[in-house]
Order: C-alpha cells, then sequence, then structure tokens
C-alpha cells in the first residue's frame, strides 16, 4: 500500500504520475471540510479517471479507510 500526504488534496502529479505509477484502484482523501460537501467532492472526481475509486473520508475515519482498501475486495 502507497499513501501521500498532500495538502492540495487531488492535482495534476497525483492524477498523472502517481495513480498511473502505483497502478492504484483507491484515491483517499482524508478532508474534513470537504468529507461534508457533495458539490465539491464531484467537481475533484472530474478530473479522476474512472477506473478509480474516490473516497472522501475524515481524518479521523482515515486509518480505518486504509485499512478497507487494503483488502482488495473493498469497493
Amino acid at each position: 500500500m502507497w499513501f501521500r500526504v498532500d495538502n492540495r488534496l487531488v492535482h495534476g502529479q497525483v492524477i498523472e504520475a502517481w495513480l498511473p505509477y502505483t497502478g492504484s484502484k483507491h484515491l483517499i482523501v482524508a478532508n474534513d471540510e470537504l468529507a461534508g460537501d457533495m458539490l465539491r467532492q464531484q467537481i475533484v472526481e472530474l478530473a479522476v479517471p474512472q477506473r478509480i475509486t474516490t473516497h472522501f473520508v475524515p481524518v479521523r475515519d482515515l486509518a480505518a479507510t486504509l485499512d478497507r482498501c487494503g483488502d482488495d475486495s473493498f469497493v
């Protein structure tokens, strides 16, 4: 499992370099404000390839979400 901590959330380097390089299936955005804003989530998801499952979670739920994403059956 790879993870990256970045205050820019989702940006070009993640989309164009890190996701393809790692072969990621999941992108987790841990941000309390964004986790509660469906409109902003939809806007962010426009930049993410459809093959990637994007999870928007509050920071307190990050560890549990990482555990679930490590299980290939979690979507």
